[in-house]
């Protein structure tokens, strides 16, 4: 009777555990989709900025005007007084990183929400009730 009474509470015991776990793991993975969600929208946003200053970097610095000098050594050198061009070389020095941080950004929040999201979806922890019964399911699925 003992062993029996033993079992029954180990059997109480380990459920509501089970259940607690699947409830912290449920709230983890919602967080990191959210996350990763706000990680997709930055990275979009810098890369929508970034690829709006490298264009306008490339069309200032091509409408500059640029003056070849070629020094004893045969090096050449282009320089230019015109501010369009300066302004240029820094949206372009600029913008290239951002466009690259922001792609980079983006593509790994949209590929781990996506991750976290399906694992939300595969754990399902349930409450059941039929006539004198009366239980919790956990179903976690591959």
């Amino acid at each position: 009777m003992k062993a029996l009474l033993n079992i029954a509470l180990l059997l109480l015991v380990s459920t509501s555990v089970m259940a607690q776990l699947s409830n912290e793991d449920r709230v983890k993975f919602e967080n990191k989709v959210t996350s990763y969600t706000k990680m997709k929208k930055t990275g979009s946003t810098l890369a929508i900025v970034g690829g709006g200053l490298t264009v306008v970097g490339a069309v200032l610095v091509s409408s500059a005007d640029w003056e070849e000098t070629t020094d004893a050594y045969g090096q050449t050198q282009y320089n230019t007084n015109d501010g369009s061009g300066a302004l240029g070389v820094v949206a372009l020095a600029t913008g290239i990183p951002l466009t690259v941080t922001g792609i980079i950004l983006s593509s790994v929040g949209n590929k781990k929400m996506k991750e976290y999201a399906k694992k939300l979806e595969n754990v399902n922890m349930g409450y059941y009730q039929h006539g004198q019964q009366k239980g919790v399911s956990l179903s976690i699925t591959f």
